[in-house]
């Protein structure tokens, strides 16, 4: 949101000049006003910082894509905080794991399972260029929630990677062997 105030002390804040004409007199004030609004407003065209994350909905995220997760995002999540990867971040998603074949949720414990399996497998290794017990980073996932499953056929884990410090990351970890 982009909020600014006009406040005029007399003609000389503005500049004017008092002139003879007083039909010119009241012209310049309304063009001189004009002029000041369309500057305002275009200096408020947009109120997004460029270095803010996106929101994005949690179905439509891909493996390579960054998250800035400034604080604890809760238990449900159904968007996430995307940025840039050239940008500070603090996570990025790795892999994105299609694989569960049930139309009944199996239950948070055997997701959990399921996620830890697949993104401590070669899907870590294969984006990072090293085994996830030698590296400076951890892994954490996202599983579909029993509501995601049923509503929204959500069948999709995210394997998720972050610096084992809490440090921001500022590039994609893509092939860095760390």
């Amino acid at each position: 949101m982009c909020a600014f105030r006009l406040r005029f002390v007399d003609d000389y804040t503005l500049g004017i000049r008092h002139v003879a004409s007083s039909h010119f007199r009241r012209a310049v004030p309304r063009v001189a006003l004009g002029a000041i609004v369309l500057v305002g407003l275009a200096a408020c065209s947009s109120d997004k910082d460029p270095d803010a994350p996106d929101s994005k909905g949690a179905l439509t995220v891909d493996a390579g894509e960054c998250l800035f997760v400034k604080a604890d995002i809760g238990a449900e999540v159904s968007k996430l905080p995307v940025i840039d990867c050239t940008k500070p971040h603090t996570h990025e998603i790795f892999a994105k794991v299609d694989g569960i074949d049930s139309e009944v949720y199996p239950g948070l414990t055997a997701l959990e399972t399921y996620a830890e399996q697949e993104c401590y497998g070669p899907a870590f290794t294969e984006f990072v260029g090293i085994s996830p017990f030698d590296s400076a980073l951890f892994i954490t996932w996202i599983v579909p929630s029993l509501d995601g499953w049923n509503d929204e056929d959500d069948r999709t884990v995210l394997c998720i990677l972050g610096r084992r410090d809490s440090g921001e990351l500022k590039t994609s970890v893509k092939g860095l062997k760390i």
